[in-house]
């Protein structure tokens, strides 16, 4: 979009108010949004009412809350328990930033007394995580935003968002305290850097090959702020994607290893990646993690056993003996894993006798299913195969370039000298991110079925960390009754391709990876 267009925008920009109560069908909106909700009962977080006193809610009023959602019951008027014995409307709560409102509790601090971690700048704290909020939308929500308009401190980060629509690099006044000014450069901008790319004002010199690259110039694709880090990969704050082709980038404020692992699915890898037959076995693993990969349900067990026969395909040396008699792995198998996880959670388990040999020297202090075990050691074996072993010595850089390509590097600069400080922005990509690769599994050890392969960027050497197996004290249902008959009837009709299918392609003659494909 021009910077023209955007001057007409703030002609028309007039205050627009978000509904500052909440409801269970504003909760159920976002997975994340409801998450975060049943997460601050269960830790005792406070809530606070429209007269704005602090609640805090009965603990058990989580499982209650997530069992209502299990069954698609959380809606309509619901109330909520609180530790004092009362019961409160979720109408009576404040939608607060924590739960993508705008409702600010207690009382506003002015610029001259607020401190950089106190001011509400955060994107959590201004309420625009978590929800998709359309690029040529975003000046609209900077401007608009009622916490920005509440503090004096607020309404100059207002200003500087109607600067960078107008095609300037925006100004923070002179008058504003050093601390606040720190606050300003590295929370608010976060969503003002963004805002500058998406204008034009951010320096960023491969724009047009970033656009061919994302299927669409950034003015028309999608923004999402997320309330968690989910990305250790690069202090990710932002999100940008092109709803029609379901590709997102990553938008980041710098390189740094640590924190949870991000999922490998959803990223889009390079065709010279793909062509290039060195690194045919990685890219098939990392294809087997695509949310599109055409996998039996759940996906999250599937790849566990796919990967261990892509391993034994290319590098068959980096299987355990001990796995080789029952390779290649089934979808038949699979479902065994799944009937028995489901079969678990009620009084008739379903042993897998066959299996046993595989987990006899692992000592399970947890209660858990068979299918469970199975798929701990496989999953571990894959993992250290990978990790400590090495089985795919390209996999590293790899990764490492699907993620150049798929995170963008976003900087803000605030001039040093005396009086008004401008803010400028610039933008990198390819990212240029450096560090080792661990494949990882973000799977819970209540659920093999919840999170599949992931990988952790970190300046250690790879290490496999997994949780085993413990499925004693969740009541959720692994998989439904209707999922696991309809599984069990793409098997039975041949509907769901075998494991060795996916992935058949002509035997290679030399070697496999780089020196051992054969």
């Amino acid at each position: 979009m021009e910077n023209a267009n955007y001057r007409s925008l703030i002609d028309s920009l007039s205050f627009i108010a978000e509904d500052v109560t909440l409801s269970a069908s504003q909760i159920n909106k976002y997975q994340s949004r409801f998450e975060k909700f049943i997460d601050m009962i269960r830790n005792g977080m406070p809530f606070y009412t429209v007269d704005k006193e602090e609640v805090v809610a009965d603990p058990s009023e989580a499982d209650r809350f997530q069992g209502l959602k299990d069954e698609d019951q959380f809606k309509g008027t619901l109330k909520m328990l609180l530790t004092t014995g009362e019961e409160i409307a979720l109408s009576k709560l404040l939608k607060t930033a924590d739960l993508g409102g705008q409702a600010v509790v207690g009382d506003p601090e002015s610029a001259e007394e607020v401190g950089k971690e106190s001011a509400l700048l955060k994107p959590s704290q201004i309420g625009i995580t978590d929800r998709d909020i359309p690029a040529s939308e975003l000046g609209a929500e900077i401007i608009n935003n009622e916490a920005l308009n509440s503090t004096d401190y607020g309404k100059v980060v207002v200003q500087m968002a109607i600067e960078i629509l107008e095609g300037k690099n925006p100004v923070i006044p002179d008058n504003v305290p050093a601390k606040v000014r720190s606050s300003i450069h590295d929370y608010a901008g976060e969503y003002l850097g963004v805002l500058a790319l998406i204008v034009g004002t951010s320096r960023f010199p491969r724009r047009k090959s970033f656009e061919e690259w994302l299927g669409g110039a950034v003015s028309d694709l999608t923004i999402n702020f997320p309330s968690a880090a989910n990305n250790n990969i690069a202090d990710s704050f932002a999100a940008i994607s092109n709803k029609t082709t379901n590709h997102t980038i990553n938008i980041s404020s710098k390189g740094k290893g640590g924190g949870a692992p991000p999922s490998i699915s959803g990223l889009k890898v390079p065709d010279h990646l793909k062509e290039n037959p060195d690194y045919e076995a990685s890219i098939k693993f990392i294809d087997l993690c695509q949310a599109d990969a055409p996998l039996p349900t759940p996906k999250t067990v599937s790849q566990v056993f796919y990967g261990m026969n892509i391993l034994a395909r290319y590098v068959p040396d980096a299987v355990p003996d001990e796995f080789i008699p029952f390779l290649p792995w089934k979808d038949s198998t699979i479902q065994e894993v799944n009937d028995s996880l489901k079969a678990f959670k009620t009084s008739n388990p379903i042993e897998l006798p066959k299996y046993k040999s595989l987990w006899n020297e692992d000592d399970f202090r947890a209660p858990s299913s068979d299918g469970g075990k199975l798929t701990y050691v496989v999953k571990k074996a894959v993992m250290e195969a990978v990790n400590e072993g090495k089985a795919l010595p390209e996999f590293q850089s790899v990764i490492l370039e699907i993620l150049d390509m798929n995170f963008i590097q976003q900087y803000a600069d605030v001039s040093t000298k005396k009086g008004p400080k401008v803010m400028s922005f610039a933008t990198q990509w390819p990212a240029k991110l450096e560090g080792k690769i661990t494949l990882e599994s973000k799977s819970g050890a209540t659920d093999p079925t919840k999170g599949g392969f992931s990988f952790k960027l970190a300046n250690t050497a790879p290490k496999t960390i997994i949780a085993e197996p413990d499925e004693g004290d969740s009541d959720e249902e692994i998989m439904s009754k209707s999922d696991i008959k309809k599984q069990a009837k793409k098997i039975a009709k041949g509907g769901s391709k075998e494991v060795t299918d996916i992935f058949k392609k002509p035997e290679p003659t030399t070697g496999v990876g780089r020196s051992k494909r054969k």
